[in-house]
């Protein structure tokens, strides 16, 4: 789990050498994790 964060923290280079920086990926994030919890909340609603 560590190393998954350590990872997940550096900087990330694309195809051209430019380092993209974790926060132009942030919303990519944001929509998938509202997605899982929309599902999630599905799911749960479904059971009962």
């Amino acid at each position: 789990m560590k190393n998954y964060y350590y990872h997940r923290e550096r900087p990330l280079k694309n195809k051209n050498g430019i380092v993209k920086t974790n926060f132009q990926f942030y919303p990519k994030r944001l929509l998938l994790l509202i997605s899982i919890m929309a599902i999630i909340g599905g799911i749960i609603l479904w059971a009962k």
